[in-house]
């Protein structure tokens, strides 16, 4: 699944909700297809059962499904 999600997220030029922009200027649009990430607290879109967690590892925010991600 890692594959495909960086595929998509490259497809839609990335996730850049800051302020990283592109060489022609634009910001990538990935977050609007996104299922997990800066969704913490809402139904899971694959499972409509589980609420996305966010948990911190190494510094970093992972986002996940406690149902369908074990």
């Amino acid at each position: 699944s890692i594959q495909e999600v960086l595929e998509l997220a490259l497809l839609h030029g990335g996730s850049s909700s800051r302020d990283y922009l592109n060489a022609l200027g634009e910001r990538g649009t990935f977050l609007a297809v996104a299922n997990v990430y800066h969704r913490t607290g809402r139904d899971c879109n694959r499972c409509n059962t589980g609420l996305i967690q966010r948990q911190k590892i190494g510094g970093r925010s992972s986002h996940y499904c406690p149902i369908c991600q074990r």
